[in-house]
């Protein structure tokens, strides 16, 4: 399955779970396709990452309700762009700026040490007419691993990006090995408390 099929699937979950909730069926799709348009016409180095990104990359259909683009800086986040299209600012925190698209759909972009790794990493994928950042698998995985073992995340968090790293080395075993010791060690002590 192509990346374009992969997102289609993604935004058919977001409109099915806006029926079961009963309400107006919104996706993410135009949110995506507006903040990849801004960010291109900034010129703004950045990748996809978070649950967009497993949506891509494993074969089990998976839902978000959020956006997730590294960023290298504060500074980068194209705050002007962002707000004459209809963006609203809705959070400044140590790691992150959230926002909100016009159709509500929530925005977050991440600011951490690892954002020039994470940026550096990414590669085009091709998404209907345009080309979109995509944060490599190795990169992924190492953030959910850090996000895995990250205390502050609420629990059910955590045992998600559990999940996320199960899925990752299961598609690409040889992940494991691009680790490095301490990652493998982080990992495979995650892994095991699954069991």
């Amino acid at each position: 399955m192509d990346v374009s099929e992969k997102l289609e699937e993604s935004f058919l979950l977001d409109r099915l779970w806006c029926t079961l909730r009963e309400e107006p069926q919104v996706t993410k799709e135009s949110t995506l396709h507006l903040l990849i348009q801004i960010l291109e016409e900034t010129q703004v180095p950045y990748a996809l990452v978070g649950g967009v990104a497993i949506q891509i990359y494993v074969p089990e259909p998976r839902t978000t309700l959020d956006i997730d683009i590294a960023v290298l800086a504060r500074e980068a986040v194209p705050t002007s762009y962002l707000e004459a299209r209809g963006f609203q600012k809705t959070g400044d925190f140590r790691f992150s700026q959230n926002w909100q698209g016009p159709d509500k759909t929530r925005v977050q972009f991440t600011l951490d040490e690892y954002a020039e790794q994470t940026i550096g990493s990414a590669t085009l994928v091709d998404w209907q007419e345009t080309k979109i950042r995509v944060v490599s698998r190795l990169e992924l995985l190492r953030a959910k691993i850090r996000a895995a073992t990250d205390k502050e995340r609420r629990p059910s968090k955590r045992a998600h990006d559990i999940g996320d790293i199960r899925d990752l080395l299961e598609l690409t075993p040889a992940l494991h090995e691009e680790l490095t010791g301490d990652e493998r060690a982080l990992c495979d002590r995650l892994l095991a408390a699954l069991f």
